[in-house]
């Protein structure tokens, strides 16, 4: 199965990681820039905030197999980037 990976700009209010792709991911990692001018937020419901990472710091989602790009809410500096790769199921 091959990777599958992108960009995402964050803006200042809560967007999902890509709101058109459903796919379940074996294995999924996201990374702030190293430039960010914050610390990036994330949700798993668009409304509250249930993690963060800083600038240059990742995630990976590992062996979960059903989270999706659409799951995954961003916000935080508007323009600054957070990059993900993954396996899709």
């Amino acid at each position: 199965m091959p990777l599958i990976g992108g960009s995402h700009v964050v803006a200042a209010t809560w967007k999902q990681l890509d709101a058109d792709d459903a796919r379940g991911f074996r294995q999924l990692t996201l990374r702030v820039e190293d430039n960010a001018t914050t610390s990036v937020e994330m949700s798993v419901d668009g409304v509250n905030m249930h993690f963060y990472l800083k600038t240059d710091e990742s995630l990976t989602f590992n062996n979960v197999g059903t989270v999706t790009p659409q799951e995954i809410w961003l916000k935080g500096t508007a323009n600054d980037r957070v990059y993900f790769i993954g396996t899709p199921v």
